[in-house]
C-alpha cells in the first residue's frame, strides 16, 4: 500500500519512467496505471485526451492542449510537400483517434480503429489485449507486442559506438 502511494505521488514536472504493461479490458478500454493517471491530473488538470496514431505503427494519448500545439504546427507547415504530408497526418490522426475522458475507474476507450491498427484488443488473444506504455514527450506512447519486442530487440543490442554518443551529449 505505501509503495503505491509513493508511486502516485510524482511532481508534475517529472514524467512517469520505465514500461509498464496493462491489459485492455473486454470492451477495448485501457486502464491507466495510478502514476500515469495521476502525473495527467497534476500537469493537465481536467483536460480530455486524445487517442490516435501518428505513424501507424504504436498508439498515442495527448492531453487535449498538447494535441491542439500539434494541430497549430501541423496546420502551419510551408512548402507543398510538406503541406500535403502534415494533412495527411492530421487525417490518420482522426481517422484513428478519439477524443474523450478518462473515467473514474481510470480507463479510457481505444477507439475500434485503432484497435484494428495495432491488433490489439478483446478476440485477439491473451498477447492482443497486453500493450506497453511509456510516458514520453507530453503523452502516453502505447505499444502494441510486436512493436514493443521489436524496439526490445533493436535496444537491447549493444552499439560500438553508444558510450561515444552519451558522452558527446554530456548524459551522466
Amino acid at each position: 500500500m505505501a509503495v503505491e502511494q509513493e508511486q502516485t505521488q510524482i511532481p508534475a514536472q517529472d514524467g512517469p519512467y520505465g514500461h509498464i504493461e496493462v491489459k485492455l479490458d473486454d470492451k477495448g478500454r485501457l486502464r491507466l496505471p495510478p502514476r500515469f493517471k495521476n502525473h495527467l491530473s497534476l500537469r493537465f488538470p481536467n483536460e480530455r485526451l486524445f487517442i490516435t496514431s501518428m505513424d501507424l505503427t504504436r498508439g498515442r494519448l495527448y492531453p487535449i492542449s498538447v494535441w491542439k500545439m500539434n494541430l497549430e504546427i501541423l496546420e502551419n507547415v510551408e512548402g507543398d510537400e510538406d503541406s500535403e504530408r502534415a494533412e495527411q497526418v492530421i487525417f490518420r490522426a482522426n481517422k484513428y483517434g478519439l477524443d474523450q475522458g478518462v473515467d473514474d475507474q481510470g480507463r479510457i476507450m481505444v477507439p475500434p480503429k485503432l484497435r484494428d491498427l495495432l491488433s490489439i484488443g478483446p478476440g485477439g488473444g491473451e498477447d492482443a489485449q497486453r500493450v506497453w506504455l511509456q510516458w514520453s514527450n507530453e503523452g502516453i506512447d502505447i505499444f502494441n507486442k510486436a512493436e514493443y519486442d521489436r524496439l526490445s530487440g533493436e535496444s537491447d543490442q549493444p552499439r560500438v559506438d553508444d558510450k561515444k554518443f552519451l558522452k558527446r551529449l554530456k548524459v551522466k
